[in-house]
This record gives structure tokens, C-alpha cells and sequence, in this order.
């Protein structure tokens, strides 16, 4: 069970772009691939973001729902370069 990132860079970008809106971030991870959700704090601007499985090297992975603060994200993800 797990993905692996054909552009993991791509993937930072892309939270690097969410993070200006919200900071909390909900990630849904379905069969079909990765949708990405944020509403800002004022609850004007709400982004959707949906990245396909055959995006991955490999996507196999169970329905999760899980949301998270995208700073601490890429922190952690800063760290595998």
C-alpha cells in the first residue's frame, strides 16, 4: 500500500500554490487518484485539485480521508529533497 510520484516536484508545487489560500488541507485518496481541498480563512475561496492514479509510478492505496496543516507538510517533504 502507498504511491510513488512520477514529479514529486510538481506535487510540492502544487501545495506550494494551496498554501496561499488555506492552511489546513483535506486530502482525499480514492481509488481512482488524489483530490486536494482548502477553503480559506475568510471562506471565500474554496480550491479543488484532483490528480489521477495513473499520475504515479505506483498508486495502491486504501480510501483515506485525512487533513492536514500544509506547512508542516512541506516541511516534511523538504526533507526527502
Amino acid at each position: 500500500m502507498g504511491i510513488i510520484f512520477n514529479d514529486h516536484q510538481s506535487f510540492i508545487t502544487l501545495l506550494e500554490n494551496i498554501i496561499n489560500i488555506g492552511e489546513s488541507t483535506t486530502f482525499y485518496f480514492e481509488n481512482g487518484g488524489i483530490t486536494i481541498q482548502s477553503l480559506d480563512s475568510t471562506q471565500i475561496s474554496f480550491v479543488i485539485a484532483t490528480i489521477p492514479a495513473e499520475c504515479f509510478k505506483m498508486y495502491d492505496i486504501e480510501n483515506e480521508i485525512i487533513t492536514i496543516v500544509l506547512a508542516n507538510l512541506l516541511e516534511l517533504l523538504s526533507c526527502f529533497g
